[in-house]
């Protein structure tokens, strides 16, 4: 069954009118950031009673293509309109390991080679030859050990989060990209997956604002602003949708970034038929 991408649009109708008071009333009563708050200091309670995510959907280049668009057709009766498919969480791997500087003499000239015995890779390092290999059970708790010897934390924190939202332990994983940016607030991947947690909970606004910092942190991780584009139109702030998929679209290359193109086209027949926002 096709994906239904539907944008807020105008006055519901009849049939809408209950659904969208409930909403209403959920939205009201959910639990806000006090003022003056960090991002990073959401507590694990929000999420309480959300129930269980949907599995991630990683967008591939020909995603909209087995995804029709289809903004006009209506939901069947009971059954709940489906999000927007968008990039799932993304794992740590970056290596610690400096690269040559430039301009270094090379002190020795090639020749013969010395072996020597290889040095033994660090928690990190094995949790996440673990983790890329399927082992969840060793990888997490060689991450927890990491933590533990305070080896890379926010990276653990933030592959140990991945681990257990699959394992459909959401709190767990709201907590570990919590701490991970305890540990560092500049960790755009906490962010970018936090914003992931918020968005499959229908929470657009707290999405909004960690993938706007995982922009910011890390500008040329183009699949943040593709949710965060969907996330922006989901909330009908289609000006701002349109920028940042434009964005997405300039930084994705070739047929994933033509791709985006027809999501770009509904956005705008969107905000077209949606008339100029109120002027106060």
């Amino acid at each position: 069954m096709a994906k239904i991408l539907r944008f807020p649009t105008g006055e519901p109708n009849a049939g809408e009118e209950a659904s969208t008071a409930e909403a209403t009333s959920a939205a009201e009563g959910a639990p806000h950031a006090e003022e003056g708050s960090s991002t990073d200091e959401l507590r694990s309670e929000d999420l309480a009673g959300v129930g269980s995510l949907d599995d991630v959907v990683t967008i591939e280049p020909d995603v909209l293509e087995d995804h029709p668009i289809d903004t006009d057709a209506p939901a069947a009766s009971g059954e709940p309109v489906m999000k927007p498919p968008k990039f799932g969480f993304t794992r740590v791997r970056r290596s610690r390991k400096k690269a040559k500087p430039e301009h270094q003499l090379d002190l020795f000239p090639e020749g013969k080679v010395l072996a020597f015995p290889a040095p033994a890779l660090e928690p990190f390092e094995q949790a996440l030859l673990r983790d890329e290999d399927g082992q969840v059970d060793g990888a997490r708790d060689l991450y927890e050990a990491a933590i533990a010897a305070g080896d890379r934390v926010a990276d653990s924190c933030s592959n140990l989060g991945i681990i257990d939202y699959h394992s459909d332990n959401v709190e767990a994983a709201f907590d570990c990209f919590r701490t991970a940016l305890k540990h560092d607030q500049r960790h755009w991947e906490s962010h970018y997956n936090l914003a992931n947690l918020y968005f499959d909970t229908g929470q657009y606004d707290p999405a909004r604002v960690h993938y706007e910092l995982a922009a910011e942190i890390a500008p040329e991780f183009r699949n943040i602003f593709f949710n965060l584009g969907l996330a922006l139109a989901l909330q009908g702030d289609y000006g701002a949708a349109i920028e940042a998929l434009s964005s997405y679209r300039h930084l994705a290359p070739g047929e994933e970034g033509e791709a985006a193109e027809d999501l770009l086209a509904v956005l705008r027949k969107t905000r077209q038929a949606a008339g100029p926002p109120d002027s106060e």
